[in-house]
């Protein structure tokens, strides 16, 4: 699912996939984000969580157990829940669950809030 968020100076929209940034647009239709191409990255601008990054391996020890995560976590492969959503602004969270406890094995809640006021995303 796609949201979006606008004011009179910008519209950016937000794929509830990864949380991520997917457009940023201003009213005269100038795109400020990068549109991804799969002949170099497919992607706008990733969410990372729980790590920057590669792990060593793909994994990491913890209390003698052996996990494995992705590249920058498991957040820009995650689908986001909506928290709010109003006219300028968009607040989307991740949590814990069976499937994270597999890489990473901690209670968690994930939030990332997008805003916008006059010419600035927040």
């Amino acid at each position: 699912m796609i949201y979006s968020i606008q004011n009179e100076v910008l519209t950016a929209r937000v794929s509830a996939l990864g949380a991520q940034l997917m457009c940023l647009q201003g009213a005269d239709s100038t795109q400020y984000l990068w549109q991804g191409d799969p002949k170099y990255w497919p992607d706008r601008s990733l969410t990372i969580f729980p790590c920057v990054a590669r792990l060593t391996q793909g994994s990491y020890r913890y209390r003698g157990k052996l996990y494995h995560m992705p590249i920058h976590g498991f957040a820009p492969t995650s689908e986001f829940t909506i928290l709010e959503h109003g006219g300028t602004s968009l607040t989307l969270g991740l949590d814990s669950s069976p499937k994270t406890y597999e890489m990473y094995p901690f209670h968690f809640r994930f939030a990332i809030r997008y805003s916008l006021e006059e010419a600035t995303l927040s």
